[in-house]
């Protein structure tokens, strides 16, 4: 009989409206975007502020002038030498981004490998290098004995693999697992440098505790990421020459990036470090660095976020410039704030970390974060462009950074100068790199409403 089983009604017009259309692979997914992300890497990497506060306040008090001055400028000639590590996890976390916002996963596992294996390479290499120079590295920097400097290369190499894993983490936007990976290198960091600097190490055993400390951090980083190296079907090669061309503009603006926020503290060494007053002078610096230098510390949690928040919204089509602005809103209200505490503070600071209120101290920590503000700030407008693909910004960041650390080479009289010089090279760099900033985005937005509508 016709009709014993169940009748199936087709389906009018209007429902099949509503029906959700599949979604080709590849098509690129919106992701809804929220200050929350903002805030908890800026917490995070605020708290771990504090602990690389702790750690240098202890350094500089119990390591004295000399260590903790040779301590703080074999950190910072690192932190140049660390370029192609921000490098590799600016570009990595980028095509991450873009490949987890087109469902291609495959492309994100091929180039995790491919990139781990470059940089384990590239590691080895520099590492080698800094061991077989140890003498000539030493020498510059009025360093006693190359354990140092020995142990600085070994830094390196680890220093170059941990960026490939937090790439993945912070491109597939796992903010949760990349600021528990972060604070764990930060506490681990201090905690193993105090116990090394207690047992009589000196200033090679605190960097060897920074080696255990990163090496920490792996271990809490690498479980989260294993779904996403997981073999698949589709397994692709990734296409390196667009990688290599994104990484050149990288490389050439976060070097100069990197040496502005650093040399200054080597080159101080250097200049003052032949006589006892000039190396008490360079640990007046240094300390003040404590202070001023973790300024660079309020916009690393923005940039965490932004770069591949930034990379998305560039493959989905979407505005990223709601992003930038409440970058550069948290981060000037938390630099406000840290300059006026510097100001109101500072005479309880110096004797705090360097156990004197010696005026060149005291001016030098108040002074220290009006002259950073700008470089911070500058920061986020250049990993801004950066992911948004617009290089032109590094045609004025490099002359900036040439004339000013050519500035400081001829005119250094005092630590005090060297300051001032550095805050009138980061302010001009700041407004040069906004003004085109602003300039390049209204000329994006002509040209997109002048196109033909089809």
């Amino acid at each position: 009989m016709i009709g014993l089983g169940k009748v199936e009604t087709p389906m009018n017009e209007p429902e099949l409206e509503n029906l959700p259309e599949a979604t080709p692979p590849g098509t690129p997914s919106k992701k809804k975007d929220g200050i929350f992300d903002e805030g908890f890497l800026v917490i995070i990497t605020g708290l771990g502020n504090v602990f690389n506060f702790i750690f240098h306040i202890y350094m500089s008090r119990n390591l004295g002038p000399d260590g903790y001055s040779a301590l703080n400028s074999l950190m910072s000639l690192l932190y140049v030498l660390s370029v192609p590590i921000i490098t590799i996890q600016t570009t990595v976390t980028k095509f991450v981004a873009e490949y987890t916002a087109k469902d291609e996963q495959a492309n994100v596992r091929r180039l995790f490998l491919d990139s781990l294996k470059r940089v384990s390479v590239l590691g080895f290499v520099l590492m080698g290098l800094i061991i077989i120079g140890a003498p000539h590295i030493r020498e510059f920097l009025n360093i006693k004995g190359n354990t140092a400097v020995v142990a600085s290369g070994l830094l390196v190499f680890v220093m170059f693999l941990m960026p490939v894993i937090w790439a993945l983490l912070q491109g597939r936007e796992q903010f949760g697992f990349l600021g528990m990976s972060y604070f764990v290198n930060f506490t681990a960091k201090c905690g193993l440098g105090i116990v090394f600097a207690i047992i009589g190490w000196g200033v090679g055993g605190v960097i060897l505790g920074v080696v255990l400390a990163f090496i920490a951090g792996f271990i809490v980083a690498v479980w989260p990421i294993r779904e996403a190296l997981a073999p698949t079907l589709d397994e692709d090669s990734v296409d390196m020459r667009k990688i290599y061309r994104f990484a050149l503009p990288v490389v050439v603006a976060l070097f100069f990036m990197s040496w502005f926020c650093n040399v200054d503290i080597a080159l101080v060494r250097h200049f003052y470090g032949d006589t006892s007053e000039g190396l008490t002078l360079a640990g007046y610096y240094a300390t003040a660095s404590i202070v001023g230098k973790s300024f660079l510390f309020l916009p690393i949690g923005i940039i965490l976020a932004l770069i591949p928040k930034v990379s998305r919204m560039r493959a989905t089509g979407e505005n990223p410039v709601p992003v930038l602005m409440r970058g550069l809103g948290i981060n000037i209200v938390l630099s406000i704030g840290g300059i006026v505490a510097c100001w109101v503070l500072a005479p309880y600071l110096a004797m705090f970390l360097g156990k004197t209120d010696a005026p060149e101290l005291v001016a030098l920590i108040r002074y220290f974060g009006f002259a950073i503000t700008p470089v911070a700030t500058t920061l986020i407008l250049a990993n801004y462009n950066l992911a948004n693909e617009q290089y032109r910004f590094i045609w004025l960041l490099v002359p900036i950074t040439v004339l000013t650390f050519a500035g400081i080479w001829l005119f250094h009289q005092t630590p005090l100068t060297v300051l001032t010089i550095i805050a009138g090279g980061g302010f001009a760099m700041l407004v040069s790199i906004l003004l085109l900033t602003i300039h390049t985005h209204k000329a994006g937005n002509s040209e997109l409403a002048e196109e033909p509508t089809s």
